[in-house]
């Protein structure tokens, strides 16, 4: 049966572009967006949370787990070939600085990356037409718009993940000097505690975006130096793997909307939930533990998957697409398996 291509576009695990829910009960934007980022400004993970600037250009987020050592992700396409020297780490609640005057900006002095980590070539994404069934994606075999509301991640991993890397997805990132002692540096949970369907919390310094259903998401403000904002979302993630690689992936659906992916709510869901943005790769996961109260490091942010990947830019493809439902799944790091080698590079290092 012949195919006809009619788009060609990169879609990879850095793509995120949903970002704050708008509250079902039709709270104002601008309420939902001041929780999320007051969140991050007075809850204990968020003290020790920052941005990571690569050569002043590409920007990812970061947790420091004591004061000489940060963690984030390894994907960030420069992050591995910059000069340590030309990376750094931004502890302020504005990836872009200039609002606290308690701010701290530290350079970088070396990079540990973990050894299963390796960069892939990953062969664009395909939408296709059938002529009898309709439009399609293809990354390593077809699957049609009418069944995405059946795929599942499982079910996506045999089709082929649009990802630009396998392995752990993390750096241990080593300070020129340190950050201060008496900082709420987080503990890591056990391997012991099953995570299926549980709630958790990400902070990231990524472009906040609102969630418009009937238009798509939006910037929050025309003013980028306002926009990379520390901020907290919730998900919900079960443990999973991509290869031999362990992780948490969530499941949520998005409406496409100009060309993007509009965040579906629900009314099960919490007031914070919502997906990663753009720069919020590297944002570490915490899930709290019932026994103390008390928020544990799980995991970081990877980014998300999803079927048609990028933002759609030709105006009559937008067009095309509009209003059709996909599968996101939003991805992170698992870092338990991963802690005696975390742990073996933090401390002051010679």
């Amino acid at each position: 049966m012949k195919k006809l291509i009619i788009l060609l576009f990169v879609a990879n695990i850095n793509n995120a572009s949903s970002c704050l829910r708008v509250d079902l009960i039709g709270r104002p934007p601008e309420v939902v967006l001041q929780t999320s980022l007051n969140h991050a400004k007075t809850m204990l993970p968020g003290q020790v949370c920052g941005a990571i600037w690569i050569d002043r250009s590409e920007l990812c987020s970061a947790v420091a787990i004591d004061p000489y050592t940060v963690l984030t992700a390894a994907h960030p396409r420069n992050i591995l070939v910059t000069d340590p020297k030309k990376i750094i780490f931004r502890l302020a609640n504005n990836a872009h600085g200039g609002l606290e005057s308690d701010e701290l900006e530290i350079n970088v002095k070396s990079i540990h990356v973990h050894e299963s980590f390796i960069r892939l070539s990953v062969p664009d994404t395909e939408i296709v037409k059938d002529r009898e069934r309709g439009y399609a994606v293809r990354h390593t075999n077809d699957f049609y718009f009418n069944d995405f509301q059946n795929l599942t991640f499982d079910r996506f991993k045999e089709l082929g993940l649009p990802i630009e890397f396998e392995g752990s997805d993390i750096l241990v990132l080593k300070l020129s000097e340190p950050l201060p002692g008496d900082l709420p540096y987080p503990t890591f949970m056990e391997s012991t505690q099953t995570i299926k369907n549980m709630h958790g919390i990400t902070i990231g310094c990524g472009e906040m975006k609102f969630n418009d259903q009937e238009n798509g998401p939006r910037t929050i403000s025309k003013n980028t130096l306002e926009v990379f904002r520390k901020h907290v979302y919730s998900s919900r993630v079960s443990e999973s793997t991509i290869k031999e690689t362990k992780i948490f992936v969530g499941e949520y659906e998005a409406e496409m909307r100009n060309g993007d992916e509009s965040f579906i709510p629900n009314k099960e869901m919490m007031k914070t939930e919502g997906l990663p943005v753009v720069g919020d790769s590297g944002g570490p996961f915490f899930i709290k533990n019932p026994a103390t109260d008390k928020y544990e490091l799980l995991g970081l942010c990877s980014g998300t998957v999803a079927p048609l990947g990028s933002k759609i830019d030709i105006e009559y493809y937008r067009e095309q697409f509009k209003g059709i439902v996909q599968p996101v799944f939003p991805i992170w790091q698992d870092l338990r398996p991963l802690k005696e080698w975390i742990q073996s590079l933090m401390g002051p290092s010679n």
